[in-house]
């Protein structure tokens, strides 16, 4: 009783505090364990009584972290559209524009390890002016920095033509349209699917050591996180610091009512692993909920680095509810996404708010994971991390154009990616990827109008591809693919009966999905559950008259699974509010929206994960598994069960397991195919 009373009431004042939020934050100087309000303590500075009230020790110099003013336009995460010449594409004839410039930052390149001095800040991080400028940080919050090892050599940007090398492209293009055949009047709508895959070569792989990682976790220990949340939490903590090595850094941020960085930059030495364990056990449960400032906070870290590795990251966790500065948190997400850092979003619980951290996640392109049970905190952070350890590329523009005059874009139906269409012409645009990990795909629908042509055509060419994008930890280099182009028969006479491509079909019916079930939890945030319910059903039936649920395609079929789920999340406003439902309808729509999963719990949800988020999701459930005390675990090889087919273009999820050393099987975890 006397512990809840030193987390939740002010020893000054005596004023209680709701670790929700609400009224005024309590804050611990951090010397006798006693809890204040920050302006209890001002008001005894102010005073001249500069010592805790409870001890009469003198108040210890804590970091403080000043909320940032947001000012000046976003860095342009993506270079313009290349393209040009609109005369040339209205004629329908192909005219590329020159590679797209995408200025890179400052850089000297040391073989596999990448050490860019910290740029001249600008907007809302203007604050700092240079790393020069930001003192080295002492003892805890030391950053270990990263040695180069070899001569730097000056950076160039240049542009590379596939073309021009012997290799196979790495990012495959595949451009399906729907019907191979149309007849001469005007058609719309005419659906092309477009699909690029990262498929890097696994020669290529094992020989070269995979990029260091810079990895932040700004963790929520407010009151509500207290008990078996905690201590789960640190469990997962663990396993992520078992998984890195000495060419990785991890940094350790804790919010409540306040942010309080607990290590700096370390290097992921033995030693330091076991430090850092050291620091997650100290953690403690208490204060209110302010997101904003663990994000400023862990933001301020990355930003401040005087060494960088080629890969960043942060993990922010949360199970409160924080409505606050709404703007300047996606302004954050916004500038991590600018500069090429990955976020993470988990929502921990069934209480936490759900649309205001996906309104976050999306601002960063990042995914936003839902942790249903305490102790599988432990697996998505496993998968998460593991996403972070395969080969990465990034800044990837997808560039299409009409090739046959007179063909219009009506849309492009790309989920929650970037897109954008020449409004003049509407025969040119692209779709834009922060970045693609090993193994990873994305697909895009293009809507088009066909015009009518006055004869037949054995071969109708309808619209070209190309992508532009860099290997992660290489700014100077922008590689362009060779263009693909799709045809298709123009034709007199059309057959009587006549069926969809099954893999557009499976692409439309993804993307419905996921309409329909961001419209369902719309009507149920209206308390309309009953509309949501209808909602779902009739997508369902959808599904089940399609080509490609006919032809057995895994991916649709479990479609009809996950609309089941969310029926029952959607069934009741306690199964929606009180036990997770939102937050898993959030997440499902989300998945299906990026075809990004870190976080799998079905296997639908498998074929959108990475191969070695997939086996190092399989590690930690494992460690789960095998935790024979709060902070030791001894892994085992998982059951090795026989994978499900895996749909139409989707790469094989194989991956070395990094904790074991072996390779189970993917499903392993799922108990095969099952589905929960």
């Amino acid at each position: 009783m006397q512990q809840q009373q030193q987390k939740d009431v002010c020893a000054i004042c005596l004023a209680a505090a709701n670790p929700r939020g609400g009224g005024e934050f309590l804050t611990s100087p951090g010397c006798c364990g006693k809890w204040f309000h920050q302006s209890c303590i001002e008001d005894m500075k102010k005073a001249g009584k500069n010592f805790c009230p409870a001890c009469i020790k003198p108040f210890p110099a804590s970091p403080t972290f000043t909320a940032p003013t947001v000012a000046g336009p976003v860095p342009a995460p993506f270079p313009p559209s290349p393209f040009n010449n609109a005369a040339a594409y209205n004629q329908g004839t192909l005219a590329w524009g020159p590679p797209a410039q995408i200025p890179p930052p400052q850089i000297f390149s040391f073989g596999n390890t990448n050490v860019q001095p910290q740029p001249t800040a600008t907007g809302i991080f203007a604050r700092y002016n240079s790393a020069s400028q930001a003192p080295p940080m002492s003892g805890s919050l030391q950053e270990d920095e990263i040695v180069a090892t070899e001569t730097p050599v000056k950076a160039a940007t240049k542009s590379v033509s596939k073309g021009d090398e012997p290799k196979a492209d790495e990012l495959q293009i595949n451009i399906i349209p729907e019907y191979p055949e149309e007849g001469l009047a005007a058609k719309f709508p005419f659906h092309v699917r477009v699909s690029v895959v990262f498929s890097p070569d696994q020669t290529a792989l094992q020989e070269q050591p995979r990029n260091g990682l810079d990895v932040v976790c700004v963790l929520d220990n407010s009151g509500s996180m207290s008990g078996s949340k905690i201590d789960n939490l640190k469990r997962a903590m663990e396993f992520v610091i078992s998984t890195l090595t000495d060419q990785d850094r991890l940094s350790i941020v804790t919010f409540n009512s306040s942010a309080t960085p607990l290590q700096g930059l370390w290097k992921m030495t033995e030693a330091k692993k076991d430090a850092s364990k050291n620091i997650i056990r100290s953690i403690h449960a208490g204060g209110g909920t302010d997101i904003y400032r663990g994000m400023d906070a862990g933001w301020q870290i990355l930003q401040q680095r005087r060494t960088r590795n080629p890969a960043s990251c942060m993990f922010l966790l949360t199970d409160g509810q924080d409505g606050s500065n709404l703007e300047q948190k996606k302004q954050l997400a916004r500038t991590m996404r600018a500069q090429g850092t990955s976020l993470f979003v988990f929502g921990f619980g069934n209480d936490h708010d759900s649309a205001h951290l996906l309104d976050i996640t999306n601002a960063g392109e990042g995914s936003f994971i839902f942790i249903e049970t305490n102790d599988t905190v432990i697996d998505a952070f496993g998968g998460a991390i593991g996403s972070q350890q395969g080969q990465l590329l990034r800044n990837i523009q997808v560039q299409f154009q009409m090739a046959s005059p007179n063909i219009i874009i009506e849309s492009v139906l790309a989920g929650s990616y970037t897109q954008q269409v020449d409004t003049t012409t509407r025969r040119s645009g692209h779709v834009r990827f922060a970045d693609l990990y090993g193994g990873e795909k994305r697909d895009f629908l293009l809507q088009l109008r066909l015009p009518e042509i006055p004869s037949p055509a054995e071969r109708y060419e309808i619209v070209s591809v190309r992508a532009q994008y860099q290997k992660y930890g290489d700014d100077t280099t922008v590689i362009t693919t060779n263009p693909q182009t799709a045809t298709i028969a123009r034709v007199t006479q059309l057959a009587a009966t006549r069926t969809r491509n099954p893999e557009v079909d499976e692409q439309v019916q993804r993307l419905e999905v996921t309409a329909s079930i961001q419209q369902a939890v719309a009507a149920a945030d209206r308390g309309d559950y009953k509309n949501g319910k209808e909602n779902l059903e009739r997508m369902k039936k959808q599904i089940e008259s399609s080509i490609s649920y006919t032809k057995g395609n895994p991916m649709v079929r479990g479609l009809i699974d996950d609309l089941n789920d969310c029926q029952r999340k959607i069934s009741s406003r306690d199964e929606y509010v009180s036990f997770g439902g939102r937050a898993k309808m959030t997440e499902t729509a989300d998945t299906y929206s990026k075809q990004r999963a870190v976080f799998a719990k079905n296997s639908n949800m498998m074929y959108m994960q990475s191969a070695s988020s997939v086996a190092c999701q399989s590690s930690a459930l494992d460690y789960r598994n095998n935790i024979s005390s709060p902070f030791v675990a001894t892994p085992v090889p998982a059951p090795v069960a026989a994978p499900p087919t895996a749909p139409s273009g989707s790469p094989p999820a194989v991956a070395s397991n990094p904790a074991t050393n072996t390779n189970p099987s993917v499903f392993s975890w799922l108990g095969g195919a099952k589905k929960k």
